[in-house]
């Protein structure tokens, strides 16, 4: 069995224990599994928001390159529940990924 590493950066536990639990139910029955870089995951922890914008450009990079991990997820909460406002996140994020 393939064995898929992955960082996760993210706001707080909930989110990642989802990330987790989802991450092994859509591996069933597939010859690949995630696992969670426990390593990571105690070197980097956000606390808010404001923490996560502020640090995961630079978790991503340490996590794909010094880690050596395959894929890397980010959880941050988004309060106003508009389309727009996901849209604006998700662009604001994306360009600073491309700064890099």
């Amino acid at each position: 069995m393939t064995m898929l590493r992955y960082g996760f950066f993210g706001e707080d536990d909930a989110q990642r224990l989802f990330l987790q639990h989802y991450l092994a139910v859509i591996s069933v029955g597939q010859s690949w599994q995630f696992e969670a870089d426990e390593v990571f995951a105690g070197r980097f922890r956000g606390v808010n928001k404001k923490q996560v914008d502020d640090l995961f450009a630079e978790a991503c990079q340490i996590g794909l390159s010094e880690y050596q991990q395959q894929c890397f997820f980010v959880g941050r909460d988004l309060d106003d529940h508009s389309l727009a406002a996901f849209k604006r996140k998700q662009a604001e994020m994306q360009e600073t990924l491309r700064g890099l």
